[in-house]
């Protein structure tokens, strides 16, 4: 949806460089873009970081989050496991923008780690734009930017994923339970997009923007951490009112 809402800005306010994007994103291809990507490849495209995550993509996992600590019950910080990863998403953000922007830090971690998994610069900034893309829709899921420590989970809750719940509409942890629009958007979207499933696809998109007004300048910004900090302000209050449990589900 991220990608959708990003694709019909630039289609009005500058398609010139939805082309440009779309270009950028040919001079890569691999099993899950021939598999995935067709006519829309600026959004079909948004899962290639997922995609990838068990067949040889595991270098970026870590990108994925930035997990800031949330202390879920009165458990001394001495006896729990709080990890800090400097790999992630607001870290490899900025990198990979200012990449694409034709100003690229060559010794930094994400144009150093791109480059080992492309055979050129071209190829390499077509990986970029693509985990680019997924990284704006991770970093406003509140759930990419908290890790919830308690007695019972001293090593955190991995973002939810380790908070468990009864399995509903293919969710059965807090993680998921985001992912799926709280149980909304279960169903899988199968891609490439049919005419009529993109069709369907902007329909859902622009519901779920109902009502809500975004200046150009709020979604030009360029600053990455303000991202993870407005998201990390949602998850605090993520868990509000729920019990824990595989026979509890998530109110709709």
């Amino acid at each position: 949806m991220t990608a959708r809402k990003a694709y019909e800005i630039l289609k009005t306010s500058n398609p010139s460089a939805l082309k440009k994007a779309e270009d950028i994103l040919t001079k890569f291809s691999d099993y899950s873009t021939q598999k995935h990507e067709s006519d829309y490849p600026f959004v079909e495209c948004v899962t290639w970081p997922d995609d990838i995550k068990r067949i040889g993509g595991g270098w970026q996992s870590s990108w994925h989050f930035d997990d800031q600590a949330i202390f879920g019950d009165n458990t001394p910080i001495d006896q729990l496991d709080v990890k800090v990863e400097l790999k992630n998403i607001s870290t490899v953000m900025p990198q990979l923008y200012n990449w694409l922007d034709g100003k690229p830090d060559t010794s930094s971690l994400a144009y150093t780690t791109v480059m080992k998994h492309s055979k050129s610069e071209d190829e390499g900034k077509a990986q970029a734009l693509r985990l680019l893309i997924h990284f704006y829709g991770d970093v406003h899921q509140p759930l990419h930017n908290a890790n919830r420590y308690t007695k019972d989970l001293p090593s955190g809750d991995r973002g939810g994923n380790d908070f468990l719940l009864k399995y509903h509409y293919s969710a059965n942890e807090l993680h998921a339970v985001w992912d799926t629009t709280v149980y909304t958007n279960h169903k899988s979207i199968k891609r490439p997009f049919s005419s009529d499933a993109w069709t369907e696809f902007g329909t859902m998109t622009e519901a779920y923007m109902s009502g809500v007004k975004v200046p150009a300048s709020t979604y030009k910004t360029l600053n990455f951490p303000k991202f993870r900090d407005e998201s990390f302000a949602i998850a605090k209050h993520v868990y509000d009112g729920l019990t824990e449990g595989k026979d509890q589900v998530v109110p709709e």
